[in-house]
C-alpha cells in the first residue's frame, strides 16, 4: 500500500483548491475570497469525516500519485468545460469513455488476470461498476459540470465521504462518531457557501 485510503480522501478533497490555482494559471480568473475559505473549510470536514485519522502512513511516491490526480482532475475539469458550447452531454461522455477506455489498452499487457477467481458476485459488482459507476454517473457527472460550472461541481465532490458514511449506516449499520457527523455538516456547509458564492457571481455579472 503507497497510500492509506484515508490520506488519499484528504488529498481529492484538495482538487477545489487546486482548481482555482488552475484557473488563475490557466483562465486568469481570480477567486473571490469567500469561496477559498469555503473550500478550505470542506478539506477540514473531510478529514473530520474519515475520523481524522492519517497516521497510517504511506510513501512519497503514493502522495505523489494522488496529488498527480489532483492536478490532472482539475485540468480536466478546465478543458472539459467548454466542449460543451458545441456539444452535447451525452456526446461528451460516450467519447471521453470511449478514447479512455482505448487509452488502457496498452496497459493491459502488464496486468495478471486470474479468470478462475471470476464468479457471480463479482460480475455482478462489475456489472455496477460498468453501468452506474462509469456509465451513468459520468453522464450526471457531465450534467452538472455544463449546468452549474466547474466550481461548484469540484466542491460537491467532497460530499462523497459523507454519502458514503450516510450509506454505511442504512447498509452496515455501522453507527458514525461525533466528529463524522461534525465533518459531514462542515462539508455540507462549505459546499452550500460555494453555491451560493457562484451562483451571486452570476447574477451579478
Amino acid at each position: 500500500m503507497k497510500i492509506s485510503a484515508s490520506a488519499a480522501s484528504v488529498i481529492i478533497a484538495f482538487i477545489p483548491f487546486v482548481l482555482f490555482f488552475n484557473k488563475i494559471f490557466f483562465l486568469k480568473k481570480i477567486p473571490k475570497l469567500t469561496a477559498l475559505f469555503a473550500v478550505a473549510l470542506s478539506i477540514l470536514g473531510v478529514y473530520l469525516v474519515i475520523g481524522g485519522d492519517l497516521s497510517s502512513g504511506g510513501s512519497l511516491l503514493g502522495y505523489l500519485y494522488m496529488l498527480g490526480a489532483a492536478i490532472s482532475f482539475s485540468i480536466y475539469l478546465i478543458i472539459t468545460k467548454p466542449l460543451f458550447d458545441t456539444y452535447s452531454d451525452v456526446t461528451v461522455s460516450f467519447y471521453q469513455s470511449l478514447f479512455g477506455c482505448l487509452a488502457f489498452i496498452p496497459f493491459l499487457g502488464f496486468e495478471k488476470v486470474n479468470w478462475s477467481q471470476l464468479n457471480p458476485e463479482i460480475s455482478i459488482h462489475f456489472i455496477f461498476l460498468a453501468v452506474f459507476c462509469s456509465g451513468i454517473a459520468t453522464y450526471f457527472y457531465m450534467f452538472a459540470l455544463n449546468n452549474l460550472g466547474v466550481t461548484i461541481s469540484a466542491v460537491f465532490m467532497n460530499l462523497i465521504p459523507v454519502v458514503t458514511f450516510i450509506a454505511s449506516y442504512f447498509w452496515y449499520e455501522e453507527i458514525p462518531s461525533t466528529t463524522q457527523l461534525l465533518g459531514a455538516a462542515i462539508v455540507i456547509i462549505s459546499v452550500s457557501i460555494v453555491t451560493l458564492s457562484e451562483k451571486s457571481k452570476e447574477i451579478n455579472n
